[in-house]
């Protein structure tokens, strides 16, 4: 900005996509630039009317996009002077090239209006079957977008496949590094209580350079940056291994399954009346089960790459019901038992602050604090120190999301509920899945994105971006922004259940 010394005004601008059309992050600077001035106005170059920014690289389709959208606002009344001057001179030079042709276009374009039209019943069990497979994955990106479900999971659309490790690539290979390590683990008979740091090191790493040297085609080894990177993955699967064997000991919850799969048939009344069936499908990364004297309790933990954590408000909406899904299976497998955590582990080794005279142990309880789990635990106190014998009144975990007040209570921050709650959840799961599901084999392809209000709309990374043409300016395109306010959400999902339960019977 100083190098610039803009006297009238500065336009900052920056590409949303790199050469391949992949999205890209846009610079630091970006950012810094939206906190010194939040006043400034922030747009896409789509919902610009400026005809100077289309018009210099002679492309007629972005001069005719941007005119097509002028038109609208002035059909709509809300077009200043200044536009409407430009406007007619667009009108007139397209008005004498290509016999009017291309005005013509862009006249139509103006009128444009998206409705949603679903899929008729004969196709979409053409394209879904009479019974519908698919996964909690599936059911989220149709809450998400039903478009998007669409093209990946109908007519199953994909990108063409290229020789490069992403970021699904890491998380497969942790999921494979882990599970071969459990295995391995159940299969010395120590149990994690008994493994050694420095052996537990040495077969994680004997596990990664394995995986290293056989993984998509030899791709980690390929290149100096893959390299690199693998010395990362093996350092990052160290510190886990680390972490999990702390957090298994902190407890009294023995691992009890890993990459444990199920199948659930589930069947629901249509709008026609008539019972449609689809088939739940999926793979829990870990279960963990307590015996106790009192009960036998159950917790699952799901590995992430990335650094996720429960949203009660999402789940309601179905953006986020993996772990309630993946909760409701292990409770059916193991049978017999409590909820008493849904989970998420951060595959990740932290860099902490610390000065000249930390330990090494005390360095490594930082760390630990960071590689908290995330996700939902039972608010018992006698449960949450079956998952870690630390917890006190007025203390915090450095296990699960949990801390107590004085008084025993949980702190407001803590993702802690009682066991009628987490019971009512997995309930209200269930007739989420259903009511996703109906939609789907009945043929709904709206275009309709929805995402929570403090997370990215998922239009920004999805893949169809183009197919769609939500970013058009075209009316019709909606978009729900769902309030991340969770306080009344146990309250709306006690009421959805019980009136499903009453037009039941």
């Amino acid at each position: 900005m100083n190098m610039a010394k803009p006297s009238d005004g500065l336009i900052v601008s920056y590409t949303a996509c790199d050469e391949k059309g992949s999205p890209v992050q846009p610079s630091y600077l970006i950012h810094m630039l939206c906190k010194l001035f939040p006043a400034v106005p922030h747009r896409r170059s789509a919902d610009s009317h400026s005809v100077e920014e289309v018009a210099a690289p002679a492309d007629r389709h972005a001069v005719a996009r941007v005119c097509a959208d002028m038109l609208r606002e002035y059909a709509g009344g809300r077009l200043d002077p200044e536009d409407k001057m430009r406007l007619a001179g667009l009108c007139r030079i397209m008005g004498s090239h290509d016999d009017g042709s291309t005005l013509d276009a862009v006249l139509n374009m103006s009128c444009a209006h998206y409705t949603h039209t679903p899929l008729s019943d004969s196709i979409a069990e053409g394209i879904y079957g009479t019974v519908m497979q698919t996964s909690v994955s599936r059911l989220e990106r149709f809450a998400a977008c039903a478009y998007a479900h669409f093209l990946s999971y109908g007519l199953r659309l994909r990108e063409r496949p290229e020789y490069s490790f992403e970021n699904n690539d890491m998380g497969d290979v942790y999921h494979k590094a882990l599970e071969e390590f459990s295995n391995r683990v159940s299969e010395s008979g120590a149990g994690w209580n008994g493994l050694g740091s420095e052996e537990a090191a040495a077969w994680a790493d004997e596990i990664m350079d394995r995986l290293i040297n056989t993984y998509g085609d030899t791709i980690l080894i390929s290149n100096n940056r893959n390299i690199a990177l693998s010395d990362r993955l093996k350092r990052i699967v160290r510190r886990s291994v680390d972490t999990i064997r702390y957090q298994v000991g902190a407890g009294d919850f023995i691992p009890k399954f890993f990459e444990r799969g199920f199948s659930e048939s589930r069947s629901f009344t249509g709008e026609d009346g008539a019972e449609h069936t689809y088939r739940l499908t999926g793979k829990i990364d870990r279960v963990d089960i307590c015996e106790s004297d009192e009960n036998r309790y159950l917790r699952i933990v799901d590995y992430k790459s990335g650094n996720r954590d429960f949203d009660i408000a999402a789940l309601y909406h179905g953006l986020m019901m993996q772990l309630a899904v993946y909760m409701d299976a292990a409770l059916k497998i193991t049978g017999d038992t409590q909820p008493a955590g849904m989970l998420y582990y951060h595959m990740s080794d932290p860099v902490v602050s610390a000065d000249a005279d930390t330990t090494d142990e005390e360095a490594a309880d930082l760390v630990r604090g960071e590689l908290r789990m995330k996700g939902v635990v039972n608010s018992d106190p006698d449960i949450a120190r079956l998952m870690d014998r630390t917890l006190t009144a007025g203390t915090g975990s450095k296990v699960i999301p949990l801390a107590y007040k004085k008084d025993n209570t949980p702190q407001a921050y803590s993702k802690a509920y009682t066991t009628d709650e987490l019971k009512l959840m997995l309930e209200y799961t269930e007739k989420k899945m259903d009511e996703l599901s109906s939609r789907i084999m009945g043929g709904c392809i709206e275009v309709h994105p929805a995402y929570m209000k403090r997370s990215d709309p998922p239009c920004r990374w999805c893949d169809y971006a183009s197919v769609c043409h939500i970013a058009s300016g075209i009316p019709g395109y909606e978009r729900s922004e769902y309030d991340d306010d969770s306080a009344d959400i146990p309250e709306a999902m006690r009421r959805s259940v019980k009136a499903q339960k009453d037009n039941n019977g």
